[in-house]
């Protein structure tokens, strides 16, 4: 199921980033639940990071066939 999930969020992000956002650096996107189950957690963390951040969903869930913009601070510019 983990790994089924990653895929998905992976390819997400992919799929909603097109060249010029990644030309300019920014990484905010949107998280569109297309797995039918809810996500309840959504960790997300610089590249060079050690540990995953806070859950950026914080206490929110995202239920099924719902979306959630995921922003990311302006001065962050790496992303993987």
């Amino acid at each position: 199921m983990y790994r089924l999930l990653s895929c998905f969020l992976v390819s997400v992000a992919m799929s909603v980033t097109s060249s010029d956002v990644l030309a300019s650096g920014k990484q905010n996107f949107i998280l569109l639940n297309d797995t039918g189950y809810t996500i309840r957690e959504l960790y997300v963390s610089p590249r060079k990071a050690r540990d995953w951040e806070e859950d950026v969903l914080g206490r929110d869930q995202l239920p099924n066939s719902e979306f959630r913009t995921i922003t990311f601070d302006r001065s962050e510019k790496v992303c993987a």
